[in-house]
């Protein structure tokens, strides 16, 4: 997210793959399993807004 901050508009490609990846209603991989690696993801990249989303996703599965 912080490599958006100088340039807001290419966080529009960004949430296109995002949902893609995670929000897709094709997607095989059940959604848990999604937002485990979302938090993964997000911890590797030391993004603690992300880690805390993708956490309390898992709510929701």
């Amino acid at each position: 997210m912080m490599a958006h901050s100088l340039r807001p508009h290419t966080m529009d490609g960004h949430m296109v793959i995002y949902k893609n990846v995670l929000h897709h209603y094709a997607n095989s991989l059940p959604k848990w399993f999604l937002e485990t690696i979302g938090v993964w993801v997000s911890m590797l990249n030391r993004c603690d807004y992300c880690v805390e989303h993708h956490f309390l996703a898992l709510d929701d599965c």
